[in-house]
């Protein structure tokens, strides 16, 4: 593995952990999620203009909830509907919004029953916010940047990183105010909380993880973190993650070369459900995250364990994983706990 190799190992081991890297990018492509993948699972695709992206026009994606948005059309009014209670309000001006306090539950309804508070569906919310707050940004095409084609190294692996992104409510929508990135060695490469471009409404906390404090005197930007991606990223780069589809959004990133953990683990009753990121890696990494205060970075490191696991798991299967460790015949799960 290349995590398991130093400098200090001399130069046959940096080149036997360079192979290494370009070995785990081959078997990670035969996991890229296909054009229509993305079509349908909303993410944002090549507008045709610059700085512009495209959104499936399908009442596939209203019908299924698989997309970040539930409207592919976008709403730049001042006239919105509340993302949390559904009631409408208004954007009078950027200091002031109408429509008094948000009561509402925060988290999800399963089987008429809502998880937050375990009251009935249709039952009034358990949580009271000081304002109503939209997503209606999330269909605006504009800001976009996409990755290009790079020379492709040596070892034939031109990366493969996981990202996790945090959203809160500003007046403008849901904006990107934390951003992980980790490369497939689980070490961290990029790592900020990021300013959002109009007024705070909601830090949304409770979600994302992100406090008032944690934005005091933060000047990153978005474009900073784009910056960023498009010098260190290629069109042939792998990004992975859980629902990229609304981290991408968040990051105006259009990016084709895409490992999703929700479809490389796909509920078993499938679309419109997925798994959670913390169901997966429970079950396939004894790996318990978000019980406490979220964090992305723990998020991120989860996506890229759960996708290299299952990389491993079919060399494993296959018959070429046998020889790992020294030759030991040993179960598949001591082998992946090992790995990690």
């Amino acid at each position: 593995m290349a995590e398991g190799y130093t400098s200090s190992e001399g130069g046959s081991a940096s080149r036997r952990a360079l192979d290494e890297s370009g070995k785990l990018y081959t078997q990670m492509k035969s996991h890229i999620a296909t054009s229509g993948q993305l079509d349908r699972h909303g993410f944002p695709r090549p507008g045709g203009a610059a700085n512009r992206a495209h959104f499936l026009e399908s009442e596939w994606l209203n019908i299924t909830k698989v997309s970040p948005c539930k409207s592919n059309e976008f709403n730049n009014s001042t006239h919105k509907k509340c993302r949390r209670c559904k009631k409408d309000f208004t954007i009078e001006t950027p200091d002031r919004v109408t429509g008094g306090q948000c009561t509402y539950h925060h988290g999800r309804c399963w089987n008429n029953i809502w998880k937050c508070c375990g009251k009935q569906e249709g039952s009034r919310g358990c949580t009271t916010a000081g304002t109503h707050v939209h997503d209606d940004n999330m269909r605006d095409p504009s800001g976009y940047v996409t990755t290009v084609i790079k020379p492709t190294p040596e070892n034939g692996n031109p990366g493969m990183y996981a990202i996790d992104c945090e959203m809160s409510y500003t007046i403008n929508g849901l904006e990107l105010t934390s951003v992980c990135i980790v490369d497939h060695n689980l070490k961290t490469v990029y790592h900020s909380y990021v300013k959002p471009d109009s007024r705070m409404l909601d830090y949304n906390t409770i979600h994302s993880g992100v406090t008032e404090r944690d934005l005091q005197g933060v000047s990153t930007t978005l474009k900073d973190v784009q910056n960023f991606m498009l010098e260190t990223f290629s069109k042939d780069t792998i990004l992975i993650g859980h629902s990229l589809e609304s981290d991408f959004v968040a990051l105006k990133l259009i990016h084709e070369t895409v490992v999703d953990t929700s479809l490389m683990y796909p509920h078993p009753r499938g679309l419109p459900f997925k798994s959670a990121l913390r169901t997966l890696a429970e079950k396939h990494l004894r790996l318990y995250i978000q019980r406490g205060t979220h964090d992305s970075k723990e998020d991120a490191v989860a996506c890229m364990k759960l996708a290299i696991a299952k990389v491993r798991r079919q060399s494993f299967s296959s018959g070429r994983g046998s020889s790992a460790r020294g030759g030991r015949n040993r179960g598949l799960e001591n082998f992946l706990l090992d790995f990690f």
